[in-house]
């Protein structure tokens, strides 16, 4: 008798531990796609104080633009680090196939496609590549 007690709060204990890893997964994704979300706004922030500089005073100096340069590939980088989690939760298979196919296959395949100069060979972004490149295979 005792050793079904056992097994019983066994079961429910496990089944406990099962349900948090649950939220804990769901939790990680939600922060990756906040990230993501920030990344994007501040990137695009960038690009349009750009456009207001050069609406106001046309023409920049080297220097400024170098600024600039330097403020966007930042932006870019924040956003491909983001992506790369995301696409690195994917990969190990913490986020289900049904789920990350319909909700993130057209945003790995733009962002291959909008970055590829930054995905080449040795790129530091390997998730990114890695999952595209599963994408495609299928």
């Amino acid at each position: 008798m005792l050793a079904i007690v056992a097994v019983f709060i066994a079961y429910h204990q496990l089944k406990k531990l099962n349900k948090q890893k649950d939220i804990g997964i769901v939790m990680a994704v939600l922060e990756t796609e906040r990230e993501m979300n920030v990344a994007k706004k501040e990137l695009d922030e960038s690009a349009l104080s750009i456009r207001k500089r050069n609406q106001v005073a046309p023409g920049m100096s080297e220097e400024e633009t170098e600024i600039y340069k330097d403020q966007i590939n930042i932006g870019i980088e924040n956003l491909l680090n983001s992506i790369d989690r995301l696409a690195f939760l994917i990969l190990k298979g913490y986020i289900p196939e049904e789920i990350w196919k319909r909700e993130y296959r057209e945003l790995i395949a733009n962002t291959v496609r909008e970055y590829e100069d930054k995905l080449g060979a040795g790129t530091y972004w390997h998730n990114i590549v890695d999952l595209h490149n599963k994408l495609i295979r299928e």
